[in-house]
C-alpha cells in the first residue's frame, strides 16, 4: 500500500529510484524494498520521501485509493 504510493509519487515526478535515493538520502535498496512493500519506512524516511516527492506523508499513509490530482500544486492537474 505505502509502496504503491511511493512508486506513484516517484513516477509522477519522473524520478528513477536512483534519483529519489540521491535526493532523499535513502539507499536505492531501501527504496526498492519500500516500493515492493517488503519494508515500511520509518517516520523520518516517510517524511523525507514525501518532501522530496512534493506530497504529504498522509498521501503515503492513506488506506483508500487516491490520486495525485488531489494535490494540484504537487503534481496533479
Amino acid at each position: 500500500m505505502i509502496g504503491e504510493r511511493i512508486r506513484l509519487g516517484r513516477k509522477m515526478r519522473g524520478f528513477s529510484i536512483l534519483r529519489l535515493s540521491e535526493l532523499s538520502g535513502i539507499s536505492v535498496g531501501k527504496i526498492s524494498q519500500f516500493e515492493r512493500d517488503l519494508k515500511i519506512p520509518n517516520s523520518g524516511e516517510l517524511i523525507q520521501l514525501a518532501n522530496v516527492l512534493g506530497i504529504t506523508p498522509e498521501f503515503l499513509l492513506r488506506a483508500s485509493t487516491v490520486s495525485l490530482s488531489e494535490y494540484p500544486d504537487k503534481g496533479g492537474k
